[in-house]
């Protein structure tokens, strides 16, 4: 029953689940494809874990993640939960593991470990479905990620499995896209769709005042004369659409703090080590750190409940890039954020005139 499903859900994660969770567990039971177009912040990834609660003796849900920090910490939350689960490819032949979180690179590589054990029958019959967290990657990354633009085959290796999809935000053109690679018709699939509404979001404008590449109008992150005693600024991510922004912007900020707390404001981009990402991730969780410079590296691997202020420098990404962004504030919806957006002159209409 739902409300058994909710206990146990609370038990085990000590959260309270949503309607589309559980629709999403009832698709997966009906071995239905699923679209889950659901909120940043809104526990997708709680509702692939959901059916493993379920799940008989050997079987496995498969995740596929693009990320080695998102995979990471979605490893120590179902452990933490008694959900065996394993991210690097092992042996998992033998049911230990329930979770198994994969890279697409290792899911399809011709040869490899994955392609041999959906050779097997026995084994894919235990499979309960395959999830995409990123679901958007599959379209849009396959450019530098070319194992992306193979991952449909999967539909052939696998085809008595059910695929799942989430993301915050799906356009069209992705969703035609993602059917059109999967061979999603009407009928075979299910699509959960839950507003994107964040009231702890607050959202502003603001013109750019000053050079583009002087970056004074960051000001406001780091007060003046900070010193050590004082208060410490709130906690920050501010994106950019390229790394030479993301570093000019942090070396910006660092000039405007004792030179002994210029760790305290880093840059996060694709550039930097994977080790030197966990790291990063870890001390902005746990208020090591006060804020990051980022690029789309960051949104596409972090979840953190108190973020305080987002900031977009620019608006050159798309509509759906930049309310993912600003959705990664206050995941905890107990707390406020506040979205900053900053805009060169020339798009503000009161310039025009």
């Amino acid at each position: 029953t739902i409300h058994g499903v909710h206990q146990h859900v609370q038990a085990t994660f000590n959260m309270r689940g949503c309607h589309w969770q559980y629709q999403f567990l009832k698709a997966v039971w009906n071995k239905k494809h699923t679209i889950l177009n659901v909120g940043t912040g809104s526990e997708k990834t709680l509702a692939f874990y959901i059916p493993a609660l379920f799940a008989a003796p050997g079987q496995i849900l498969i995740v596929v993640t693009a990320l080695n920090v998102l995979a990471a910490q979605n490893v120590a939350q179902l452990e933490a939960a008694g959900i065996p689960a394993i991210y690097i490819m092992q042996d998992i032949t033998d049911g230990k593991y329930t979770v198994v979180i994969a890279s697409p690179e290792q899911l399809v590589k011709w040869g490899g470990g994955f392609e041999n054990l959906f050779k097997d029958l026995t084994f894919r019959t235990r499979i309960l479905s395959v999830a995409f967290n990123k679901g958007h990657c599959i379209t849009q990354w396959g450019s530098f990620r070319p194992e992306y633009s193979e991952i449909s085959r999967l539909q052939y290796l696998l085809p008595e499995t059910s695929f799942a999809f989430a993301l915050a935000m799906f356009s069209l053109l992705i969703l035609d896209e993602i059917k059109k690679s999967f061979g999603l018709a009407t009928g075979n699939f299910v699509h959960i769709h839950w507003p994107n509404d964040r009231p702890n979001v607050h959202i502003g404008v603001q013109k750019i005042e000053h050079m583009l590449d002087s970056y004074c109008n960051l000001v406001f992150l780091v007060s003046d004369d900070w010193k050590e005693g004082d208060d410490n600024p709130c906690k920050f991510v501010a994106f950019f659409d390229n790394i030479n922004e993301a570093v000019g912007a942090g070396t910006f900020l660092h000039q405007r703090l004792p030179l002994e707390h210029h760790n305290k404001i880093l840059w996060f981009h694709s550039n930097i080590t994977k080790k030197f990402k966990a790291e990063a991730f870890k001390k902005l969780r746990t208020g090591e750190i006060w804020g990051l410079c980022a690029t789309d590296s960051f949104r596409m691997g972090v979840d953190l409940p108190n973020i305080t202020f987002i900031v977009q420098w620019c608006t050159k990404c798309d509509l759906i890039t930049l309310w993912q962004r600003l959705g990664h504030g206050a995941q905890n919806r107990r707390l406020d954020t506040f979205g900053l957006i900053f805009v060169e002159n020339k798009y503000l209409e009161s310039e025009e005139k």
